[in-house]
């Protein structure tokens, strides 16, 4: 009888804390369903001076895409240290992008632009996403392609920036995304990219965990994405990177 009410003791206090961790579940999803739109980002800078000097039109330049409820500041180290880690320097610059994947970003009047949320239903994913990296990819190309023009002459208004650009090698160019923003290369290099990946600027690209499989939250058809990317494919050496955990999702690993 003992050995009885020990077991039924057990067998309660497991469905309590089934709910628990039930309940906890349903909180985590409501915080990462709301918090990206509300998360306060605190802006650090800091500057390195170069200890060799370095030619102008020497150093490729690397341009990074965020993934989805992040922004450019959130990689400020991966970024810091690719300068340094690639072998005779670099020029990194990171992409704030606004088509409302960024937890913290602004339109050219400073005025904040909204997250938008995992869609359910509407907006359709297959329209959402679809657009938003389109959007991505345009924006990457305008920085590659404002920064190559300083590079090559033309002046901006920031003293600073004209010496950094000129630096900058316009045959290298490497675009490098973690999630959305490894889906986010993958569109550039197969589209709006194509013409300097054709013309041999583009030595290569880095995809970290690429979101290549959207699945909807609404139960609906997954879908592979980006669709360009995956019917041509990428003309231009490619490396992945992926974690185990990011190949779990439904579809990604078949997709990659």
């Amino acid at each position: 009888t003992g050995q009885l009410d020990v077991g039924r003791a057990l067998f309660r206090r497991s469905r309590v804390m089934q709910m628990v961790a039930s309940i906890l579940e349903w909180m985590v999803k409501i915080v990462a369903y709301v918090l990206p739109s509300r998360l306060f980002v605190p802006k650090l800078s800091s500057t390195y001076d170069c200890v060799e000097p370095v030619e102008e039109g020497s150093l490729p330049l690397v341009v990074f895409s965020h993934g989805l409820t992040g922004n450019g500041d959130e990689n400020a180290m991966l970024c810091s240290a690719l300068t340094r880690e690639i072998v005779g320097g670099a020029i990194v610059a990171e992409v704030h992008h606004q088509d409302g994947s960024a937890c913290e970003a602004v339109d050219e009047d400073g005025h904040k632009i909204p997250y938008i949320p995992d869609p359910i239903g509407s907006p359709d994913p297959r329209d959402l996403r679809p657009k938003q990296v389109r959007q991505r990819a345009n924006e990457m190309k305008s920085v590659i392609e404002y920064l190559c023009a300083i590079g090559s002459g033309e002046e901006s208004s920031d003293p600073l920036l004209n010496r950094v650009a000129r630096l900058i090698d316009p045959r290298r160019i490497i675009p490098v995304g973690y999630s959305f923003g490894g889906a986010t290369v993958a569109e550039y290099c197969s589209t709006v990219g194509l013409k300097r990946v054709e013309d041999k600027c583009v030595p290569c690209a880095v995809l970290m965990d690429p979101w290549t499989y959207v699945t909807p939250r609404d139960g609906s058809q997954g879908f592979n994405f980006p669709e360009r990317a995956h019917k041509e494919g990428i003309q231009t050496p490619t490396l992945i990177l992926g974690s185990e955990e990011f190949s779990k999702y439904p579809g990604m690993r078949a997709a990659t």
